[in-house]
């Protein structure tokens, strides 16, 4: 369902975020019948920007009293600061929702089904018409950037349904008796929303990837070997400190699952786009289900109360800016193996250069040499495998 909607966009210098946002009053999401947190399209004038929408704060609320509720649209001063052409007193903008309300059906095929994989029915795939793989799914309380899975795997399905697996539907709060009401989630093409990157920051950037290409590469080849599960977690807002210093927390149980010790580095995936951070196992979660009203960057109040301590992550406010995720977003991680490599390597040192003085002492040769440390690293590296389920793929 594609619906555009003429606006009056206008800005406020306390409407301070780190992503676009494109900020509506609450009822805007009843009569159009959209879940917040979806992703939309406003175009002014000539430029046209992909961005998140969200319902207005009560502080916000205050400052709605001079503008028509159902005829304005509150731009965030990132998301302002990327048109040129934003009157101080409101410019006529178009807002493009183009989202499909879809049921979720028990599915009978979750062995065959990963956590970040969704089958969609053929009238939603016609509906939404996704150039991406990725696809944008929203609950009431949660949303999640999904890879689209081949037609094939959609037989025996509704038209009008969608299947993921029961891990994603505890998380978004998907409960059985909401199969027969109406349909419990919405399904809308995947779109970017990144904040306003200056042309250094792109040089900065390409640079970067081109010198970690490297150990790109060598990430990939140690994951044949060694393996790196993806675990889907459900976004939390971090600790002041955990946000100076960029980490991300789990439980101890997630530690396992991963194969990870505190401090190591983990990649955090939201649709195509991923950060690596540092984990740290976290004991004391103290989960408040209030929020801040003061706070523009909107939560939820109500969350999935079936998403358990060890399916939890929190993850810093600059991480979340650079995945472009929402707060209540949930994410996919999966252990750097290099790093739990690079752990052992140091570990080694002393071992594997007097394994290289002993050979070359008793004049062995390179070739003996090499063969005892390749020996003594897969050895050490054995117990590092991280074993997943073995499903029996479809045929």
């Amino acid at each position: 369902m594609r619906t555009r909607v003429d606006l009056v966009a206008v800005t406020s210098p306390t409407l301070i975020r780190q992503l676009p946002a494109a900020i509506v009053h609450p009822a805007f999401f009843t009569i159009w019948d959209i879940q917040p947190w979806t992703t939309v399209g406003i175009a002014i004038g000539s430029q046209s920007v992909q961005t998140w929408l969200v319902p207005a704060s009560t502080e916000l609320l205050d400052e709605w009293s001079g503008h028509s509720w159902s005829t304005t649209v509150w731009l965030s001063r990132t998301l302002a600061g990327r048109f040129r052409a934003l009157h101080p007193e409101g410019t006529a903008a178009t807002l493009t929702i183009d989202v499909v309300r879809a049921r979720v059906e028990p599915s009978q095929i979750d062995n065959y089904l990963q956590s970040h994989e969704i089958v969609l029915g053929p009238a939603i795939r016609s509906a939404i018409a996704a150039r991406s793989k990725y696809v944008l799914i929203l609950s009431p309380t949660r949303a999640m950037a999904m890879t689209r899975v081949s037609a094939r795997r959609s037989r025996g399905q509704s038209d009008d349904a969608t299947r993921v697996n029961y891990h994603v539907r505890s998380m978004l709060g998907i409960t059985a008796t909401m199969f027969e009401r109406r349909p419990p989630v919405e399904i809308a093409p995947f779109g970017t929303v990144r904040a306003r990157n200056r042309s250094l920051e792109s040089a900065r950037r390409v640079a970067k990837a081109v010198l970690r290409s490297p150990l790109v590469l060598l990430e990939v080849v140690a994951r044949v070997f060694l393996n790196a599960p993806r675990v889907t977690l459900a976004s939390e807002e971090s600790s002041i400190s955990d946000d100076s210093h960029g980490v991300v927390r789990v439980s101890a149980n997630t530690c396992q699952l991963l194969g990870i010790q505190s401090g190591d580095r983990v990649y955090v995936t939201w649709g195509p786009r991923k950060v690596v951070a540092r984990a740290f196992e976290e004991s004391r979660w103290e989960y408040d289900e209030s929020y801040s009203p003061e706070i523009v960057d909107w939560t939820p109040l109500r969350r999935s109360m079936t998403v358990g301590l060890d399916s939890r992550i929190t993850v810093p406010a600059k991480l979340r800016t650079e995945l472009g995720a929402p707060r209540n977003s949930i994410l996919v991680v999966r252990r750097s193996v290099l790093s739990r490599v690079r752990r052992h390597l140091i570990a080694l040192t002393v071992p594997i250069v007097g394994i290289l003085i002993t050979v070359f002492k008793l004049g062995l040769g390179i070739l003996p040499a090499t063969i005892l440390t390749v020996i003594v690293l897969v050895l050490t590296l054995a117990g590092e495998r991280v074993s997943e389920p073995n499903w029996r793929r479809w045929p």
